[in-house]
């Protein structure tokens, strides 16, 4: 008799053990589901910036190389301006104050 009562409390004692390791592994797993789901929430946040940033990039390179066509533009406006003006006797250096014309562009017109 005296070993079925040990036997009765063993079992109870286990059962007991076994409902607090599960009660501690269940919250262990919510805090590890948790964390999981914040450093998801941040790995999104982080994508986001990411998108922005390229998109930005982008937008920059296109407004770049918008520029630099025009600024190639304007270069090439500009040497046939300062040939034309060179032809007209004007200064093509822009240090220079610019001499006047030998003749105007009207005079220069009407031959």
């Amino acid at each position: 008799m005296d070993i079925q009562i040990n036997m009765k409390i063993d079992k109870h004692q286990y059962i007991e053990r076994l409902k607090r390791e599960d009660i501690y592994y269940q919250t262990k797993f919510t805090e590890m589901k948790t964390k999981i789901q914040f450093l998801y929430s941040q790995i999104l946040a982080i994508q986001k910036q990411q998108q922005q940033i390229i998109n930005a990039l982008k937008c920059n390179m296109f407004i770049t190389q918008k520029f630099s066509i025009k600024l190639v533009a304007d270069q090439s406006m500009f040497q046939q301006l300062t040939q034309t003006n060179f032809n007209f006797g004007q200064s093509t250096s822009l240090l220079e104050k610019p001499k006047p014309a030998k003749k105007s562009l009207w005079q220069f017109l009407r031959k």
